[in-house]
């Protein structure tokens, strides 16, 4: 019994021995799944494809043996990856990627083993139509082609230079081209050749001109990164994991319905918690001239901050919010409103610093940024931790109020009027806050007719560092139609601004527009004196918004206006 129980003990430590090797032997290479097993794990086989030939974007069939945990499949000599619709022991069915090139199938499975097919699958392509050429081209700066199928583009001719396009680079509708390094003339005629062919191929023919930094600009459309009105949460919890996702600051909405929250009683240490990370990729900036970051910002009457790290070109820089790299003197290493406001962030001179141990670089502001990631920390904030973050876009220029107006937030309704007025009166949903104006007449009206008004007079409106002004406000006219106008004076002179080109009514069928007025010369007519022209850098005296029929007639008329304020840049 005593050499039994002995014999027993020298295999069970003979055992934890060779277990204990094993595992001091595997300690400085992680394996693959599967790798160092001798377990004869299922190798996925591929012996038909049905149809061998299809149009992108249609579904085809893998036939075979162990299919059933195939995980990643890639099709084409080029290796694109293919959505999985379903999977069987002996088929797998699969949707054509868009600019995938002929060539075999690769399967893998979950045990990290695959194959490739000997049948050969050639990809069927839809034509390319060209609806949108550059009215002028800019020596070395992109442009962008607009139409259906751009993604297939596969080459572009300036000149008789014959560029190669990657069409994944771009999107369905639009595509940017690059004229880095190229000697254009004055006029140029673009040839686009596309994987399916070209409908209206052949441009006519398009000037060419020399880029000036400082010259003014179309600003690129805005890219929403993060508005949250899918309701998913983004946000990773770090060492600790506070309150987080929609709406949970108990605060009005931002814009829309949806906002992110992240809320902590008690951070215990001000820069040595992870509170957590959000994390944005893959932002392709060659339509901008200058990119900003811009979002909304909510603390609650709290504190709360992040920091920012980002990573272009492999490398990786970093920063902080304050006075000089924010241009907002209370964001001092720590973020604290009391509702919520606005900032833009110009990427290019923000105070970046060496966080990847590979030297700062310049930011390139024509190039792709990897990614974004927000750090949040307590930094010079003290508990409860409270932000709450919504709309966050790179915007082509700074994107800030500079005046608010109206909110309509303290439920006070200002207009004067012979209309129908009040807080919430249309009956619809709010897009920001929860109080909007509504200015209406329940009978059939006549054009042109100026029902009454809402008057800022309380301070003048001073324009002077505003580098491109705006009168911005969020319109709804329910089921029906409305109009506006806008009048200030200037030195004696009085200034008007309406709709800058017809039908000189808004009809937005139920649902929230914004409206971004630019307040330059041109945009004012003069409604009386002896001024030649509106400055756009001078003062305003007031700011009168008159609710006006317009072209609205024979029939009722309503507008809902919220969100009015004075901004640098056109708002979103």
């Amino acid at each position: 019994m005593k050499k039994h129980i002995f014999t027993t003990l020298r295999s069970t430590l003979a055992i934890a021995a060779s277990v204990l090797l094993i595992g001091l032997s595997g300690c400085n290479k992680e394996s693959a799944f599967s790798e160092n097993y001798d377990i004869p794990w299922p190798y996925p086989t591929v012996t038909e494809i049905n149809p061998t030939k299809a149009l992108i974007d249609t579904e085809i069939t893998l036939k075979g043996t162990n299919l059933e945990k195939a995980s990643t499949v890639l099709l084409g000599r080029n290796k694109r990856e293919a959505e999985i619709i379903s999977a069987s022991a002996t088929e797998l069915r699969i949707r054509v990627p868009r600019t995938v090139n002929a060539g075999p199938v690769y399967v893998k499975n979950l045990y990290n083993r695959a194959t490739t097919s000997t049948v050969i699958f050639e990809p069927e392509y839809p034509t390319s139509d060209i609806t949108g050429w550059p009215a002028v081209i800019f020596r070395g700066q992109p442009f962008k082609l607009k139409g259906t199928n751009m993604d297939l583009i596969s080459s572009v001719t300036l000149n008789g230079e014959k560029i190669a396009v990657e069409g994944s680079s771009g999107t369905q509708t639009e595509i940017s081209i690059m004229t880095e390094g190229l000697t254009l003339p004055e006029q140029v005629v673009i040839v686009v050749e596309a994987r399916g062919g070209v409908t209206n191929g052949t441009s006519p023919s398009i000037p060419v001109q020399d880029f000036d930094p400082n010259a003014k600009y179309d600003p690129a459309p805005a890219i929403v990164i993060l508005d949250f009105e899918d309701g998913l949460n983004p946000f990773v919890a770090g060492d600790i994991t506070p309150q987080n996702g929609m709406n949970l600051s108990g605060t009005v909405k931002g814009r829309g319905e949806k906002y992110l929250s992240i809320k902590e009683n008690n951070v215990p240490d001000p820069w040595g918690t992870n509170i957590g990370t959000l994390t944005m990729s893959n932002i392709n900036l060659a339509d901008f001239h200058e990119p900003h970051l811009t979002f909304m910002i909510n603390t609650n009457g709290n504190d709360g901050y992040f920091q920012m790290e980002m990573v272009q070109g492999g490398n990786k820089d970093g920063g902080h919010f304050t006075p000089s790299s924010s241009s907002n003197p209370s964001d001092n290493y720590k973020f604290h409103t009391t509702g919520w406001e606005w900032r833009s962030i110009d990427l290019a001179n923000f105070k970046w610093e060496d966080w990847g141990g590979d030297g700062l670089i310049s930011f390139d502001k024509k190039g792709i940024i990897d990614q974004i990631t927000f750090g949040f920390k307590q930094g010079n904030g003290v508990n409860p931790y409270d932000i709450s973050l919504d709309q966050i876009m790179i915007t082509d220029g700074p994107r800030k109020v500079v005046q608010a107006l109206w909110n309509f937030e303290d439920g006070i309704d200002p207009y004067s009027g012979s209309a129908t007025s009040g807080i919430n009166l249309a009956g619809h949903g709010t897009i920001g806050g929860n109080n909007y104006l509504t200015v209406k007449v329940d009978q059939n009206v006549n054009s042109w007719n100026w029902t009454g008004q809402i008057d800022w007079n309380t301070q003048t409106i001073n324009l002077s560092g505003v580098a491109s002004p705006y009168l911005s406000m969020m319109v709804n006219t329910g089921g029906r139609q409305g109009y506006f106008q806008v009048e200030t004076t200037q030195d004696g002179t009085k200034w008007g601004i309406g709709q800058t080109a017809g039908p000189y009514f808004f009809e937005t069928v139920g649902e929230w527009t914004l409206v971004n007025l630019p307040l330059t010369a041109q945009a004012f007519g003069n409604w009386g004196g002896s001024g030649t022209e509106f400055d756009p850098a001078g003062i305003m005296d007031y700011l009168k918004i008159g609710f006006t029929t317009g072209n609205v007639a024979d029939q009722p008329y309503q507008l809902s206006v919220d969100e009015v304020y004075i901004s640098d840049g056109p708002l979103y």
